[in-house]
């Protein structure tokens, strides 16, 4: 009914990943402050980097730009640097090896909604519409895991590396 006479996006093929997704209750107007430190999670692949960039504010985080299709990290580099010229510099903040995926989905879900309600994560849909649109229609493959076939992986993948560094799942 969503989708056929309301016209909203909804995925209708498998049981979507993001179950605590609600482009409504996750909407933010929040844009980042000239100077203020950038959070950016990024999937690095062959000529389709993917960042999602953000803002913390009080234990909070907030989606407030999207990076897609850019070629490799200089270039993802000078996208950031264009945008957001006021800010000096980068650091790294890395893991070896990424964690498990069910981890990085589970922290992503409970920082859209934890069991109380609460929410430490938000989109500003007008700014990021891939992100709000992948959280909402990533679907799980046959074998359980999220699909990478349906073209929400790499921006829903950049934004649960910076969330799974920010609120894990302890």
């Amino acid at each position: 009914l969503q989708a056929y006479l309301e016209g909203e996006f909804v995925n209708l093929t498998a049981g979507v990943v993001y179950t605590n997704y609600d482009r409504n209750l996750c909407n933010t107007d929040a844009v980042a402050k000239g100077g203020e430190p950038l959070h950016i999670g990024m999937d690095f692949n062959v000529n389709n980097m993917a960042a999602g960039i953000h803002v913390m504010r009080s234990g909070i985080a907030y989606a407030v730009d999207e990076i897609i299709g850019a070629a490799d990290t200089p270039a993802v580099i000078n996208i950031i640097k264009s945008r957001y010229p006021k800010n000096a510099g980068f650091s790294i903040n890395a893991p070896r090896k990424n964690g498990r995926i069910r981890d990085r989905v589970a922290s992503v879900n409970k920082a859209l909604c934890d069991p109380q309600g609460n929410r430490s994560y938000y989109v500003n849909v007008e700014k990021c519409p891939n992100i709000a649109l992948g959280l909402e229609q990533q679907a799980y493959d046959k074998n359980g895991g999220p699909d990478k076939t349906g073209g929400f992986d790499h921006l829903n993948d950049a934004v649960g590396y910076f969330i799974v560094r920010q609120f894990p799942i302890t």
